[in-house]
């Protein structure tokens, strides 16, 4: 992870949400753009093809491209920079692997990734209910 010179600062809206990692301190996150959002959960409902490995390896690049999707964090900018604007499968994965080498590099381990990745989840969830209940209230 790269230290920022200068602290981030986190609105305190719905948009922004924050882990905290036992023995690492909080993370901070931001709900992704719409369109970033949709990726995401197409992403996820992916996940199911595969078996064995190819679905670990799917999962951990999925885990890591949500995290840094949503990476809004006070005082460390990922080493993986920004997330690939291409749909292209490939970018993406090589994307959320290098995101998850980052954070294993800073010592982050596997259930706390995943702990990361869960929230992000929920968020996101909790988030999208709430865009489909008002295109129903607007009769979309």
């Amino acid at each position: 992870m790269i230290t920022r010179t200068q602290l981030r600062v986190v609105p305190e809206t719905d948009r922004y949400f924050t882990v905290d990692i036992p023995d690492q301190g909080p993370f901070h996150f931001r709900f992704p753009s719409y369109g970033k959002a949709a990726t995401l959960v197409g992403l996820l409902q992916g996940l199911e093809q595969g078996d064995g490995l190819e679905k670990l390896v799917g999962l951990l690049d999925v885990a890591g491209y949500t995290i840094g999707v949503c990476w809004f964090n006070k005082a460390f900018d990922l080493d993986a920079g920004k997330p690939p604007r291409s749909s292209d499968g490939d970018a993406w994965a090589a994307y959320g692997d290098a995101v998850v080498d980052d954070l294993q590099e800073e010592g982050l381990t596997l259930p706390a990734v995943m702990l990361m990745v869960n929230t992000i989840i929920t968020q996101l969830a909790e988030n999208l209910s709430e865009v489909s209940e008002a295109q129903e209230a607007a009769g979309n």
